[in-house]
C-alpha cells in the first residue's frame, strides 16, 4: 500500500528496481536491473550529490562509504535505497 506520510508506494520499493552489487567496490560499475528507465540522483553521507543521470548509463563510486540512491520513474514514483561501497 501507499505510506500515508511520506507517499511512496511500499510495494513498489521491493519489486521495480534492484542494484547490483551491493555492497560494491570502488569504481565497480553499478547495474540497475529494472524494465524501465529511471532518473538516478546518489548522494553521499553528507548529502552532496555525487552523481546525477540515468539508470541506462554506465557508472561507478571512486571513494568507499555509504550512499543514498534515489531513483524516479516517468510517473514520478520514487525509490531509495542504500548503497555500501568499499
Amino acid at each position: 500500500g501507499v505510506d500515508t506520510v511520506s507517499g511512496i508506494d511500499q510495494n513498489m520499493l521491493t519489486e521495480d528496481v534492484v542494484i547490483a552489487p551491493n555492497p560494491i567496490n570502488v569504481l565497480d560499475n553499478i547495474d540497475y536491473i529494472s524494465n524501465q528507465v529511471w532518473d538516478v540522483q546518489i548522494m553521499d553521507a553528507l548529502g552532496k550529490t555525487v552523481y546525477l543521470g540515468n539508470s541506462s548509463e554506465k557508472h561507478s563510486i571512486c571513494l568507499p562509504g555509504l550512499y543514498l540512491v534515489i531513483l524516479k520513474n516517468q510517473k514520478g514514483q520514487m525509490y531509495i535505497r542504500k548503497l555500501k561501497v568499499q
